[in-house]
């Protein structure tokens, strides 16, 4: 009998070692949307054991690190790019995956005829074998964003002994969103919304008392302005009449003296 776990991408079971690589670099892709620039790593598709830089990364192009979990110099450089948070999710996830193989590895095998759908690793929980026309249940790991670990996720196990199949994406698929609190969620929609609201209320009279002020110091600037353009203009005025009045004065003594001096 072949010994190994299953992960939903693959069809065939992998040897423990392996399944613990590339169930770790699935908790990767599952995890982060690695078409983020914010992410330097992305699946090596030639070989999943591997997470591979992307480029404009901190690492050269095409370095490969190995999924290697107890692994400290590897883990360490694949978390130099997440957060210290998204970095023990990562982690949480790869050992979750390895704690799943060799839990699927101990459990006994049905000898039954039953139809049933076997035993694998989803990319974020470990679903049992599971009879036909029942559902698998999953308790919702701690790494699932906005989720909570008292709620279960499911995949159905159909008539035939097979795991459900999403129609858009044709892969096995678990549906997780059963982790997310959506009343919690709407909680916290509407207190940012609520939060938001009152900012914005309170940004009114704001700009109202600022624009007074605005107003009311221009005012107070512009009539001294005024007052002096005022007294200059008449400054200017005043020296202009007495310069006019000398030039008159001065015209009329030159013109004086010059008929004394043709009378003469």
């Amino acid at each position: 009998m072949e010994v190994g776990c299953k992960f939903t991408p693959y069809e065939q079971l992998l040897p423990e070692h392996v399944f613990g690589l590339v169930a770790c670099s699935y908790c990767y892709i599952y995890l982060f949307d690695t078409s983020e620039p914010t992410y330097s790593l992305q699946l090596n598709a030639r070989n999943p054991m591997t997470l591979m830089a992307k480029n404009g990364s901190q690492y050269q192009s095409g370095t490969e690190f190995v999924s290697d979990i107890n692994n400290a110099t590897t883990v360490s450089k694949i978390c130099s790019s997440l957060s210290d948070n998204d970095c023990e999710r990562w982690e949480t996830c790869c050992r979750n995956a390895v704690k799943c193989c060799k839990r699927q590895l101990t459990l006994p095998q049905w000898t039954t005829n039953a139809t049933y759908c076997s035993r694998t690793w989803d990319g974020w929980g470990c679903l049992d074998d599971t009879l036909a026309g029942q559902t698998g249940y999953v308790q919702c790991p701690s790494y699932v964003e906005h989720g909570n670990v008292n709620y279960k996720a499911h995949r159905p196990c159909t008539e035939n002994g097979t795991w459900f199949i999403h129609p858009e994406t044709g892969n096995e698929w678990t549906n997780y969103s059963t982790c997310v609190d959506m009343g919690d969620q709407m909680t916290l929609l509407y207190v940012g919304l609520a939060c938001n609201v009152l900012s914005l209320i309170l940004l009114i009279p704001s700009c109202v008392i600022f624009l007074a002020f605005r107003h009311n110091l221009d005012k107070e600037y512009e009539t001294p302005i005024l007052h002096e353009t005022q007294q200059i203009q008449k400054c200017t005025l005043t020296d202009a009449t007495t310069i006019s009045a000398d030039l008159r004065q001065s015209s009329v003594t030159l013109l004086t003296n010059g008929v004394a001096i043709l009378i003469t």
